[in-house]
């Protein structure tokens, strides 16, 4: 995986349970919670950080230094991410959609409506 690529969600996602769940706009806002690993990632997936960023961030938390075999966990949560299409790669920052970009709980529901109709999201 090439981990100079930004990465950036694409479905809307929350914060409202304590952790993160990406919301199923498209299915009556069905929750999908995810493991603090894959919430870590959709979280900071903001289309500004590299997955290069990502790792480096997690790798600090590791005052002794990170797993030998954390950046391979890594890639694998990035892929499954991208295969039930949570979120995608890209070359260059990518700037996000004001439903995309805050948890919902932040958003004006209304406004956020409006966007994704105008968007052809939903």
């Amino acid at each position: 995986m090439d981990k100079s690529k930004y990465f950036y969600r694409i479905t809307v996602f929350t914060h409202h349970t304590g952790d993160v769940a990406l919301v199923n706009v498209r299915q009556g806002n069905q929750l999908h919670p995810l493991n603090d690993w894959l919430g870590s990632i959709v979280s900071l997936a903001d289309g500004q950080h590299t997955i290069e960023n990502f790792v480096d961030y997690i790798s600090g938390q590791y005052p002794s230094g990170a797993p030998d075999d954390l950046e391979t966990h890594i890639e694998s949560l990035f892929q499954h991410l991208i295969d039930i299409q949570a979120i995608r790669l890209c070359n260059d920052p990518v700037e996000m959609p004001y439903y995309l970009s805050i948890p919902a709980e932040e958003q004006d529901i209304e406004k956020a409506k409006q966007l994704m109709l105008e968007d052809g999201y939903i």
